[in-house]
């Protein structure tokens, strides 16, 4: 969350992980809830990032919802 390269690192994890839809579901759930947790301890402008790359993993991954 406090990496000097923040928004390289975040544009090459929503490439990984939006546009590759052979990710089994419990994959990407876990990776949302530990991505979740970083977000808590992290700037307030990380965490920003981090819900929009949420939003859009369960837009693209719906099983993942509840």
């Amino acid at each position: 969350m406090y990496a000097k390269y923040r928004s390289r690192f975040y544009t090459l994890m929503t490439k990984c992980l939006v546009l590759n839809s052979m990710l089994p579901a419990h994959l990407v759930a876990a990776f949302i809830k530990r991505l979740r947790r970083c977000a808590m301890s992290g700037p307030p402008s990380s965490a920003l990032i981090v819900l929009a790359l949420v939003s859009n993993l369960l837009k693209k991954h719906p099983e993942c919802n509840c």
